[in-house]
């Protein structure tokens, strides 16, 4: 039991909430909601800062305190977005898209922050 703890945790194999499932369909497709989060960053070969966001997207309703974690997510994209850095989000990506998901991720974590009761 405690292996499971450490190698897989719920949070981290639970379905996406409707506040955040559309966030994370900018990265990710809904099938994967039925994957373990590591598996589909893994999938995605997403990059730190992304992969980071990414979980804690996967988890704030599972685990400690959603603000908190959707405010971590906003910091790792919001770092990701002003880096100077030349690399892709993930391999399946455009860079013409990566602004446009950043941007609208950023938006929807703030919307959901300090806009709506989610």
């Amino acid at each position: 039991m405690q292996t499971e703890l450490i190698n897989h945790p719920q949070h981290y194999n639970n379905a996406a909430s409707e506040c955040t499932r559309d966030l994370l369909l900018l990265f990710v497709s809904a099938e994967d909601f039925e994957t373990e989060c590591i598996e589909v960053i893994e999938k995605y070969k997403l990059n730190f800062h992304i992969g980071n966001a990414i979980k804690y997207l996967w988890r704030c309703d599972f685990k400690g305190s959603k603000e908190s974690d959707l405010k971590k997510a906003l910091w790792y994209f919001e770092r990701y977005q002003n880096q100077k850095s030349d690399s892709s989000i993930c391999l399946s990506f455009t860079k013409q898209s990566n602004n446009s998901k950043l941007e609208t991720a950023i938006t929807l974590i703030k919307k959901i922050l300090y806009e709506t009761s989610c």
